[in-house]
């Protein structure tokens, strides 16, 4: 309804009188100390009502402004009827609105959820939540309705008394269009400044009204201000109490203070950030705009929509992307279901054979989804099959993350005689685990598993090839990529276990055999190929080097590599696609075989890209290889110096890649040692004594109980660089 405070800016007595006619002679519908709203009449489904403010003496100074400024903004917004302006003013001095029949003001649809529901009740937030976004949708249309004149408006007196909602049912979840009253202290916007305009009144609601605006801060007023009394009125839905009028919001609405209130600190954890972002007292950092704090009421909507569906993934996926380390609270406040603890199971390992995923977050929802599985063993039928499943993610997740330990250690818990996997997926665990002995440097380990899954997948191709056949269809219906994925996989562990042949076949044999399994794959034949040049550096071979990057057009379509012009557009072309992996190849076959090849232009580039271009590149690996070799190919350019750039670019290998840095808080893996080599590298370059880095090197090991690297690395400091003598990642 109206305002409950009522300030002039120049005060002075006026005779105050109570019309109690009207209370007599017209229905009371609503009112404050300030103002009253009376019933009189209806006509084809809407209502004729009355406002009276009880001060006499300005009564009709009010209605004359607020009836102005009303029908001006109403004139403004026809597309989207958001206000309810005064039509005509009457003798007595009161202003005539029309008010829909089937319509409540908020004031009454708050006390009617506070009845229905418990603060704690997601299905109660879910409504209020929709209450709060129409009224945004409906402010937004008065903060930007354009056309002639001003930009739009602020009310500046919004509270629960004075929005109105049509044809609302909160029993069926209807909710209608938010309308709003009471205009006497609205302001123009203009270049998004509040004009003062021609109003003396300064009209507040203490408890709603933002501190900027009750303190008179003029150049502080803005739509923001607005926000913050939007953010107070879901305060006050929520908690279901009456906002305080002087207290602290942080201390009223801090975390703590709302999960005590709710009874839930999940809850409290999801609107939390949105009530801190809404109430900030500085109108700066609120949110600027209806629309955007909208689009923040959705996300929140969706995700408790999520909580209340039992849609656990989706749930720990939100928290994830806010910074809420929530799945504690998840695990013990949702109720829990099987079925739908599958469905979240099975969702997680889909992600995580799409490209380009989120490592981070899948384990994030890993560990909450495992952790949900583990609380309630108990009283799940099928819980060795969900384990399983959910263990080929978690292996997934570490192999992603080079989190090699803990993958084997979840491969180790695998019960294979209850898998609940399809062949498919068991083969893929296989592969992921053999790739996590391959980042724990037991390669003999990776090329035993790798092997084991050849045997499995031939004869799943053998299968595949005499039905194929049968039925004269097209070959490439035959071909299993997860087997041209091993024979892939088995010729980097070759290598890196130091065979050279096996039974007479070489790595290049099985790097061979992938290309042809994969046939026209084009994404997979790269990954292969990149495993080919890598192979030939290892062994010091230009030719394949050449031959297998112009055969398949791995850095495009090019005759020959050693051409100066030919270098320069092919590292133009892969920086314009912003392709890191392609690029880490393309340097180390420069550092190997062309550095009498490269011209003055493709330094220069490479010096652009160290403090440009590079930052157009996700933070992941190989980005710190990739940077490492910029370093090294500048260095042997200019003779071995330690100039601006060459730091600089092993500054970067060390520190744009987070998952990339020696952090001796975390456990071992193949980033970490990287990250140690770089360091090594780098302090030769400096003359810094490598003896102190070793030392860290080791505890760092130790500390984790990683006994197989403190025995690989046990003959000193010169053992770190060599830490990766194959880069097959």
């Amino acid at each position: 309804m109206m305002s409950c405070f009522l300030r002039r800016k120049e005060k002075g007595a006026g005779e105050k009188r109570m019309r109690k006619s009207y209370d007599m002679e017209k229905g009371l519908i609503a009112g404050t100390g300030n103002a009253k709203i009376y019933s009189c009449g209806e006509t084809d489904g809407m209502v004729f009502v009355e406002k009276m403010y009880t001060d006499a003496r300005h009564s009709r100074e009010f209605m004359e402004r607020e009836k102005k400024i009303s029908q001006e903004i109403y004139s403004r917004t026809q597309k989207r009827e958001v206000v309810i302006p005064i039509l005509a003013i009457t003798e007595d001095g009161a202003g005539r609105m029309m008010l829909k029949k089937h319509g409540q003001f908020l004031n009454d649809l708050i006390l009617s959820l506070d009845t229905e529901y418990e603060s704690s009740d997601i299905r109660g937030i879910l409504l209020k939540l929709g209450i709060i976004r129409e009224i945004l949708l409906s402010l937004d249309t008065i903060h930007f309705c354009g056309g002639d004149g001003p930009d739009g408006y602020v009310h500046l007196d919004l509270h629960p008394g004075n929005i109105f909602f049509e044809n609302t049912d909160i029993d069926q979840g209807q909710i209608g269009t938010a309308k709003f009253i009471d205009f006497l202290s609205a302001k123009p916007v203009v270049d998004g400044k509040v004009l003062q305009g021609e109003s003396e009144f300064v009209i507040a609601s203490p408890g709603y009204a933002a501190q900027e605006y009750l303190e008179g801060s003029i150049d502080a007023i803005c739509r923001a201000t607005d926000l913050y009394s939007v953010g107070k009125i879901f305060c006050r839905m929520l908690v279901q109490r009456p906002v305080p009028v002087w207290e602290e919001d942080f201390l009223q609405y801090s975390k703590d203070a709302l999960e005590k209130a709710l009874g839930s600190s999940l809850i409290a954890g999801i609107v939390s950030p949105f009530i801190s972002c809404a109430l900030d007292s500085n109108p700066k950092y609120r949110y600027q705009t209806a629309a955007g704090m909208k689009a923040a009421v959705e996300d929140i909507s969706t995700v408790l929509g999520n909580c209340l569906n039992r849609d656990y993934d989706k749930v720990l996926s939100y928290l994830y992307e806010k910074h809420f380390a929530g799945q504690e609270s998840l695990v013990e406040e949702l109720k829990f279901d099987e079925e739908r603890l599958l469905d979240s199971v099975k969702r997680l390992k889909k992600a995580l054979l799409e490209d380009h995923i989120n490592s981070s977050k899948c384990y994030f929802v890993y560990k909450g989804l495992r952790g949900l599985l583990e609380k309630n063993k108990k009283e799940i039928i099928d819980y060795k099959t969900i384990k399983n499943i959910l263990l080929v993610s978690g292996i997934s997740c570490c192999n992603h993350m080079g989190r090699s330990s803990e993958a084997i250690e979840l491969y180790e818990e695998f019960q294979p005689d209850e898998t609940g996997l399809s062949l498919d997926d068991y083969l893929v665990l296989i592969n992921r685990t053999a790739v996590s002995y391959a980042d724990s440097l037991d390669y003999g380990g990776a090329y035993r598993l790798i092997g084991e899954n050849i045997a499995s997948l031939e004869a799943i191709k053998k299968t595949r090839k005499r039905i194929v056949s049968g039925l004269n269809m097209n070959i490439e219906a035959s071909r299993v990529k997860d087997l041209a994925r091993a024979y892939s996989a088995k010729g980097c562990y070759m290598v890196l276990c130091g065979k050279k042949e096996d039974n007479g076949k070489t790595p290049l044999y099985y790097f061979d055999r992938a290309l042809e399994e994969f046939g026209n794959d084009r994404g997979n034949r790269k990954i292969t190929v990149s495993h080919v040049l890598q192979y030939a550096v290892e062994i010091n071979n230009k030719d394949i080097f050449e031959k297998y990057a112009v055969e398949e057009n791995y850095f495009g379509a090019v005759s020959r590599l050693g051409d100066e012009g030919t270098l320069v557009y092919i590292l133009e072309d892969i920086l314009s696609q912003e392709d890191p992996y392609s690029l880490h190849v393309f340097l180390k076959g420069i550092y190997s075989f062309y550095l009498d090849n490269i011209s003055d232009e493709f330094l220069d580039i490479l010096n652009r890209f160290l403090y440009n271009d590079f930052l157009y590149f996700d933070k992941n690996n190989p980005m710190e290889l990739v940077l490492r070799r910029v370093g090294q190919i500048l260095s042997e350019k200019n003779g071995h110096k330690p100039d601006s750039n060459v730091l600089r670019a092993y500054n970067l290998a060390m520190d744009y890649v987070p998952e990339a840095k020696i952090n001796p808080d975390c456990p071992i893996n193949i980033l970490t040692l990287i990250a140690y080599q770089t360091k090594y590298q780098y302090n030769q370059i400096t003359g810094c004594d490598n003896r102190e880095l070793y030392r860290r090197f080791m505890d760092h090991c130790s500390r984790f109980g990683n006994k197989r690297i403190v025995e690989l690395y046990k003959d000193g400091p010169e053992k770190l660089n060599n830490v990766l003598c194959f880069e097959y990642i």
